[in-house]
């Protein structure tokens, strides 16, 4: 009965200095292991959005509508044409219009490029183009105005907007408005 009472506490001991340090060591390498196959399948399905991604863009549509977003090369006569089209659908008139440009180049950079370590490939400088109008209209107009820069498949950002009221008593609801957009080609 000693000797088996002497047994279990054997046991007990060796469970207790052996045996469940190792299960314990074991425990965290398979902690560890789930942790990087998690992360493996993560980046896989990255992989493969980004793959979809990329055969989306090489349709040749995809790259036209890309393209009328942001185009290739400074295009000024384009420009001008989308902000007249925008002005005049807007209900407002044009009295002054100018172009500084080509301004500053921004670099773009995707996250992918921000955690390779080759991102030569990956990130583009983009050209802007500031336009600056001085329009007279409604409010309405303005509002519309804006709705519809808003809306516009080239992109452009509105940099500054002040209005004053028309020096013409006879019109009240006509103002003067300063804008200054900002659109962006590719470099």
């Amino acid at each position: 009965m000693i000797a088996g009472l002497a047994f279990i506490i054997g046991a007990f001991v060796v469970y207790i200095n052996l045996i469940r340090p190792l299960n314990d060591e074991t425990q965290d390498v398979k902690a560890q292991v789930f942790g990087k196959e998690t992360l493996i399948a993560n980046q896989k399905k990255n992989i493969d959005k980004i793959k979809a991604l990329i055969a989306t863009y090489n349709q040749a549509e995809n790259k036209e509508a890309i393209a009328s977003a942001l185009p290739i090369k400074q295009d000024d006569a384009g420009v001008l044409a989308q902000l007249k089209g925008i002005i005049e659908n807007s209900g407002l008139v044009v009295q002054s219009l100018s172009f500084s440009g080509p301004g500053a180049k921004i670099s773009v950079e995707t996250n992918a490029s921000r955690t390779a370590t080759s991102t030569q490939g990956l990130t583009r400088a983009l050209g802007t183009v500031r336009v600056q109008a001085q329009l007279a209209g409604t409010y309405e107009g303005l509002k519309k105005f804006l709705g519809n820069l808003e809306s516009n498949v080239r992109i452009f950002d509105l940099e500054s907007l002040s209005f004053a009221a028309s020096g013409d008593q006879g019109s009240r609801n006509v103002y003067n408005f300063s804008v200054t957009v900002v659109t962006y080609y590719q470099n």
